[in-house]
């Protein structure tokens, strides 16, 4: 144990250097007495401080962090101090130094000094640019950990002579693998090990790396080990040395145990199939939310009653969306909400719309969630059908004054109703949109709103488009013409609302047509019909 923790000679140091730089990976420290962290260079490049060794007091360095990686730093100083040999946690930057990065952090108590802690960080993110440049020899306390701490964290080192495909790999690596050092040392033994599903896509990387596509090989994979078991592991690594060819002549990396994780991730993604398949057999609207309302997921219910793509609502706000009957409306959703994220049951009646254009009463209530810290962590919606038909007939009345000015957010009893993206794809289309037109409905799903309106009217209407999407205004009327799938040319007027998100930007627009035909047909016969 001496030896192992005992000064790197500055041939050593300079090793871990350059590990440091291709790996994307470092050394820190934290001096509990001093309250101090030290960074190796490596350790300071991921924090985006320069390549040089670094020093920040605690809480400095702890604000260098998102609110959710300081909570798992605490969890992981908690892992710790209860008696474990060390502890992992991901984080992530908030990019307060203007980098922003996602690393794994291992850590473990000194074994000299209680108290202190000493480990390791490896960035998990390949696919930002890092700038690499020869980082100084510099001695540092991080810097004299590292071959005792790489094996207690359990974490493997491997370099492959390319010349002659020899393999070394340090302790942890070997004693995964169930060898002796010295044993299975061609690159061929590793290759062997991989189970089959998974070798080609290793292979393949490796060859892509080889031909300058890629930054790093990084591959997750289940290996074989001595006792017949396959663990799933992380590895990464990077070309190191070139010969005089300009051919690869040395590679290096790490690997990480992750079969603990995938078991987990496997539970999770049963239990997640499990509750989407529960969560879409409800008859009634469910709905899960943030606790600022933000939808994180409707079930099946809600996407079939509006004709919306499945997933559309994620990210919107509750009360942004289409079905609900006016602003009045939404207002009351909106407060639910709020009181729901304070702690409180909120339930009330409301009328909705839905995608045939017809009114229903429902049975509405927002609840919250609680988390493992007994804070609110989600809120969860409900609607339920009041079947009885003087509840459907008896729309909630709304008062004049409280009445929004736009025409559209009255109850269109023809149901000629379009929902269309901001590039005018239609979204969902009541059958009378389908009547109207003369398409079905899975057709018009298809189709751009532009492909059935008649060419001379096409940039009609585009400067109050234009106006909507620039928040000048939230809604217009105009005469326009559409194009049946017969070809016959239908008058009708247009009225449009655009629906925003909680931010302000346009989410998509909705549009509701009335045939005028029947109007020109009367006109027609006034004009030109028998006296």
């Amino acid at each position: 144990m001496e030896k192992r923790n005992a000064k790197p000679a500055p041939a050593t140091s300079r090793v871990y250097s350059l590990f440091e730089r291709q790996s994307r990976s470092g050394a820190w420290t934290l001096d509990a007495a001093a309250d101090r962290v030290h960074l190796s260079p490596g350790a300071s490049a991921l924090h985006g401080l320069g390549d040089q060794a670094s020093e920040l007091g605690w809480s400095e360095w702890l604000s260098l962090f998102t609110a959710v990686s300081r909570e798992r730093i605490a969890a992981l100083l908690g892992e710790l101090k209860s008696g474990a040999g060390s502890a992992a946690a991901e984080l992530e930057t908030d990019g307060g130094t203007g980098h922003r990065s996602t690393f794994h952090l291992l850590a473990q108590s000194d074994p000299d000094t209680p108290g202190d802690l000493v480990g390791l960080l490896f960035e998990r993110d390949c696919c930002k640019t890092y700038e690499a440049e020869a980082l100084p020899a510099r001695e540092h306390k991080a810097g004299k950990y590292w071959p005792g701490v790489m094996d207690h964290l359990k974490v493997g080192l491997w370099d492959w002579n390319i010349r002659n495909n020899h393999v070394e790999r340090t302790g942890y690596w070997n004693e995964l693998l169930g060898i002796q050092p010295g044993q299975d040392t061609e690159i061929q033994h590793w290759e062997d090990r991989i189970q089959p599903e998974d070798r080609e896509r290793c292979v393949e990387l490796i060859k892509v790396h080889f031909a300058g596509r890629s930054q790093f090989f990084e591959n997750e994979y289940r290996i074989l080990n001595n006792q017949g078991q396959y663990r799933w592991i992380a590895d990464r690594g990077k070309i190191t040395e070139w010969d005089e060819h300009g051919e690869p002549a040395r590679m290096s990396g790490v690997i990480l145990d992750i079969t603990e994780q995938k078991r987990v991730q496997d539970q999770l993604a049963d239990r997640e199939s499990q509750f989407q398949a529960v969560f879409n057999s409800m008859f009634q609207f469910v709905g899960m939310l943030e606790p600022d309302g933000t939808v994180l997921e409707c079930n099946q219910a809600v996407y079939e009653m509006t004709g919306l793509p499945q997933g559309h609502m994620r990210g919107v706000a509750l009360w942004e969306g289409i079905w609900w009957r006016d602003d009045r409306t939404r207002a009351r959703i909106r407060e639910s909400v709020t009181r729901a994220a304070g702690g409180e049951l909120a339930r009330l009646e409301v009328s909705i719309i839905d995608r045939h254009g017809e009114l229903h009463q429902v049975d509405f209530s927002v609840k919250p969630v609680y988390g493992a810290n007994k804070a609110i962590r989600w809120l969860v919606t409900e609607g339920r059908h009041l079947n009885t038909p003087a509840a459907i007939a008896s729309p909630e009345p709304v008062p004049v004054a409280e009445a929004p000015a736009a025409p559209a957010a009255d109850i269109d009893k023809s149901g000629i109703i379009a929902l269309v993206d901001l590039n005018f794809v239609i979204l969902s289309a009541s059958p009378g949109f389908s009547k109207l037109t003369g398409y079905a409905e899975d057709e018009l799903l298809q189709m751009n709103l532009v492909e059935i309106t008649h060419p001379e009217d096409l940039g009609l209407d585009q400067g109050y488009v234009d106006g909507m999407l620039s928040g000048d205004c939230d809604y217009f009327s105009l005469e326009k013409r559409l194009l049946s799938k017969q070809g016959e040319v239908i008058p009708v007027q247009l009225e449009v609302t655009v629906q925003r998100r909680s931010n302000g930007s346009p989410l998509h627009m909705l549009k509701r047509f009335r045939d005028l035909r029947p109007a020109w047909h009367e006109q027609t016969m006034r004009r030109f019909g028998p006296a």
